[in-house]
């Protein structure tokens, strides 16, 4: 026979309230007794059983929702491959990301050197633009020096105006005139000299270039904007027109050679053997006497 302990252990077992078992306890008679319906007495081993064919289902859910997941996930990501294995999803998952990252890169790389490129690009530009400017100031500059250098060339010029020059022009047109008959030049060796006309101006019998007064001398008395009488200034007694015959006007062309003869001689026509011979003595004493002029 149980012991009482044992009894209200296996009544409290039946999910039995106290009023109950304390009555069955107490009551000596014999009572057949049900299980309540829906209460089942399972043992050890049952529920062993019972927790294992639990897990298993659990595990069931589980995998059933981890395939659902892979699946979804396999959609979204765009992954191409057969099965809903965990592992394999990882691998493939993997290997995407690292070609997307790799793809990136190229892009970035890309992107960079376009960028790098564009930004050479536009500093070409900018430098391009900047000698552009430079270049035109300096030619701005250049011309600004030119024409500073012709407006006191054209000053000192005009200071050698000879007093007894001819009236019928203002300084300013004569000038002018004066520009188109005497030209400032340079030999091959770099030696800087005047020409009249295209020639050369030198000093009578002398291998030396007239200075800029003498020059200027020269042209006023070729052209004729001086009186004949005029005796021109000139360096150490020589010049353009100086003294042949003690009139102070030396002919340096054969326009000039025949009037000076005329008027030296009464009016003399310039021909015959006397006027070559004065025509020959200008040529001689001047290698530059123009014998066409």
């Amino acid at each position: 026979m149980l012991s009482r302990n044992a009894q209200e252990a296996l009544l409290r077992a039946l999910k039995l309230g106290d009023d109950e078992i304390a009555a069955l306890l107490d009551d000596e008679a014999e009572h057949d007794w049900q299980l309540p319906e829906g209460v089942q007495v399972l043992t050890a081993e049952d529920l062993a059983s019972e927790a294992a064919i639990k897990d298993k289902a659990k595990a069931g859910f589980h995998r059933a929702g981890a395939e659902m997941l892979i699946k979804k996930m396999k959609e979204e990501l765009g992954l191409d491959f057969e099965g809903k294995d965990e592992r394999l999803f990882l691998e493939k998952y993997k290997e995407q990301v690292l070609a997307e990252q790799t793809l990136t890169n190229e892009q970035n790389a890309t992107t960079r050197q376009a960028e790098a490129e564009a930004r050479y690009l536009r500093l070409q530009e900018q430098l391009a633009e900047k000698e552009g400017a430079l270049a035109e100031a300096e030619t701005k500059y250049n011309e600004l020096m030119a024409e500073r250098e012709r407006a006191e060339y054209d000053a000192a010029t005009l200071k050698l105006f000879p007093e007894q020059r001819h009236n019928t022009l203002p300084d300013a047109d004569r000038l002018l005139l004066l520009h188109a008959k005497l030209q400032r030049q340079t030999d091959a060796e770099g030696a800087a000299y005047f020409a009249y006309n295209g020639q050369r101006l030198r000093r009578e019998g002398d291998t030396e270039d007239m200075d800029h007064a003498e020059a200027v001398a020269h042209v006023f008395a070729a052209e004729r904007w001086v009186d004949d009488s005029t005796v021109l200034p000139s360096r150490n007694g020589r010049g353009g027109h100086s003294d042949v015959n003690g009139n102070g006007f030396r002919p340096l062309k054969m326009t000039e050679a025949k009037a000076a003869y005329s008027r030296e001689n009464s009016g003399r026509e310039a021909m015959g053997a006397e006027f070559q011979a004065y025509v020959n003595r200008l040529a001689k004493e001047n290698p530059a006497f123009d014998l066409n002029g």
